[in-house]
């Protein structure tokens, strides 16, 4: 059977070889996210190997009336050959617009048009593709989507996977197995409300770091920092501290990186980047979780968003419920001040002197009170 023919039945039967269904999860608030990129981790006999999915940005930021676009990336230890999803919404906050194949191979071929149902509220879109050549191992942008934001106000929600599946290229195919599947928060900005700020790193090289650190969240910034770890008083920062660190070999290590004079912070994306020479690439030795910063005031914290490469990791987290104005009197504000803002643990692999990079960090504020650029620091752990 070729792929043309195999794809004929597609959406009939499955797309691909045995199905891998992933949990689903409620998405009618933003509370979705908690746990909702787990998938099933059964591993077929006959797996040609492993692969995820996951929808870029992590964090979508939009305005009502307005489309907003997105991708849908997939990664795989064996050689892609045909792919499916269903992704899930909230169809009283947004809506289904298009979707196109992203250029994930440069071989011939075949997407069948996207199935699409809103039923009760809940809205999904079932898109694939095969190809009719091999394509190389590695992350790929499947699928290109525009999304509307139909939400009257301000809202939060999420669009998540409720189907993954991915086969390699063989005749006949064999199924990889999909571990993860991470969603995306959608933020959803009233149109006449204040426009949200993102604070965008500057690839400052040269700070200086002095031997303050303040760990402790502390209520508001006065707009210029005290000289912390992340170096002198010219602007909000984020560093890796301390800045020189002692590892060993086998022996997992911990890495908190710093958040110094910012405020009313509600969400951050945030990735490290390492050296695979010095520590092991394996996603099952490596982890994160947000620091105390982000919660610090006292919101309810969710991080839909996990990406492990085999140089570095993101993490994106968010905060819930709404922020304290006249309007919502039971609110809370974001986080103000310095604090940790999230701790990375790598598994140093040998000996040598390494240098870990803050590589990417965007921080969600509201009601912003400045905006200057983020200065990054990195930071040489001596692995001995």
């Amino acid at each position: 059977m070729n792929r043309t023919s195999r794809l004929g039945r597609a959406y009939g039967g499955w797309l691909l070889g045995l199905p891998v269904l992933l949990a689903v999860c409620a998405i009618l608030a933003a509370a979705a996210f908690l746990g909702q990129a787990a998938v099933s981790t059964r591993t077929p006999a006959s797996a040609a190997g492993t692969g995820t999915m996951r929808i870029e940005p992590g964090i979508i930021q939009t305005t009502t009336g307005l489309d907003f676009p997105f991708s849908v990336h997939g990664d795989s230890t064996a050689e892609l050959g045909a792919w499916e999803f269903t992704l899930q919404y909230d169809a009283t906050l947004v809506a289904f617009v298009s979707v196109a194949p992203g250029p994930w191979t440069s071989n011939p071929m075949l997407c069948p048009p996207p199935i699409t149902n809103v039923n009760l509220g809940v809205g999904s879109i079932r898109f694939g593709c095969t190809s009719s050549g091999p394509n190389p191992i590695g992350d790929k942008e499947l699928a290109q989507l525009t999304f509307s934001a139909i939400s009257p106000a301000a809202a939060t929600t999420s669009i998540s996977f409720s189907f993954a599946q991915m086969s390699d290229n063989g005749l006949p195919e064999t199924s990889i197995d999909v571990i993860s599947a991470s969603p995306a928060l959608v933020i959803i900005q009233d149109a006449g409300g204040t426009p949200q700020a993102t604070f965008t790193p500057s690839m400052t090289p040269t700070i200086t770091n002095t031997p303050t650190i303040t760990n402790t969240p502390t209520p508001e910034p006065t707009g210029v920092a005290p000289p912390g770890a992340c170096g002198p008083a010219i602007a909000a920062a984020v560093c890796i501290t301390p800045p020189a660190q002692n590892g060993n070999v086998n022996v997992p290590h911990t890495i908190d990186v710093q958040i110094e004079d910012v405020s009313h912070v509600l969400a951050f994306d945030i990735t490290l980047g390492y050296d695979p020479l010095y520590f092991n690439s394996d996603a099952s030795t490596i982890s994160t979780v947000p620091g105390p910063f982000l919660g610090s005031t006292g919101r309810s914290v969710a991080c839909p968003q996990v990406v492990k490469t085999g140089t570095s990791v993101r993490l994106a987290c968010i905060t819930l419920g709404p922020e304290f104005s006249p309007q919502t009197p039971n609110g809370i504000n974001g986080a103000g001040g310095s604090g940790i803002l999230a701790t990375f643990t790598l598994l140093p692999s040998q000996e040598g002197v390494t240098t870990l990079t803050v590589e990417d960090v965007t921080v969600l504020i509201s009601n912003p009170v400045y905006r200057d650029a983020i200065h990054e620091n990195n930071v040489g752990p001596e692995i001995v």
